[in-house]
């Protein structure tokens, strides 16, 4: 009988673990839990990036599910869950930040420069901020799709890879 029981409790252990680590989503920046929480269940990450971009939002605790969102550059290097490179285009995303991280002193159309770490893992997947500094308000940042290897920005065929924030004028064909 007892060991009937304890069979009973480790079925209903592992149900929760599974239950819980089944969520495919980055938790959210205004979320109830800490926007890294369980990074420390996804063991090592599949990346960790060096990114420059803008911010287009910040969290605000008066409005629940408000977060910190950045217009990023492209990420050449970018790996999916096989570890394989397969870069990752300029976009907004929504950037959970890790224990630590602060984002006082930071205001929405802050050029920045950061660090992140991503898991893609199946059942791990999240990603998270782990540094953020203040780049000169000058820099210019080029948003685009990512170059493969040896591809030259005149010759990725997007139309967007001379499109550029904090230099007025045309854009490059």
């Amino acid at each position: 009988m007892a060991k009937y029981a304890l069979g009973l409790a480790m079925i209903g252990v592992c149900c929760c673990g599974l239950v819980g680590g089944c969520e495919d989503k980055p938790a959210r920046s205004g979320s109830q839990s800490s926007p890294a929480a369980g990074t420390a269940d996804r063991g090592e990450p599949t990346g960790v990036y060096e990114v420059r971009g803008e911010i287009s939002s910040l969290p605000d605790a008066a409005k629940p599910g408000s977060e910190l969102r950045i217009r990023h550059e492209a990420i050449p290097d970018f790996k999916d869950a096989s570890g394989a490179i397969i870069g990752m285009n300029a976009m907004v995303m929504p950037f959970p930040l890790a224990p630590g991280v602060s984002l006082e002193g930071f205001k929405v159309g802050d050029k920045v420069k950061f660090t992140f770490a991503a898991w893609m893992q199946p059942g791990k997947r999240g990603w998270e901020i782990r540094t953020i500094a203040h780049l000169p308000a000058e820099t210019e940042l080029q948003f685009g799709k990512a170059k493969k290897a040896g591809e030259s920005p005149e010759s990725s065929g997007d139309g967007e890879s001379g499109e550029s924030a904090g230099a007025p004028g045309p854009k490059t064909p």
